[in-house]
């Protein structure tokens, strides 16, 4: 994913709270060589209900990320970036 610079919002698909929350099961989310991305933030109220059972992110190889906004992943323990 060379191309892309920004994850926003629109990665946790529309906001309907009939639709549960975004990745109920998710324990690992590992990013690598995505050397354009700049920045991953999610806006406001779209921060709640992410990722409840996530402890571990890891972003390798890309270099040009610099903002990481995600607000609060209460189940997160660990965020490694190399």
């Amino acid at each position: 994913m060379y191309g892309l610079k920004s994850l926003g919002s629109e990665f946790f698909g529309p906001s309907n709270p009939r639709q549960g929350v975004a990745f109920p099961s998710l324990e690992v989310l590992s990013f690598e060589n995505m050397k354009g991305w700049e920045e991953w933030a999610i806006s406001g109220g779209d921060k709640v209900g992410i990722f409840p059972c996530l402890p571990n992110i890891s972003i390798i190889n890309c270099p040009k990320l610099e903002v990481v906004e995600i607000g609060l992943i209460p189940s997160l323990r660990r965020l490694d970036k190399y």
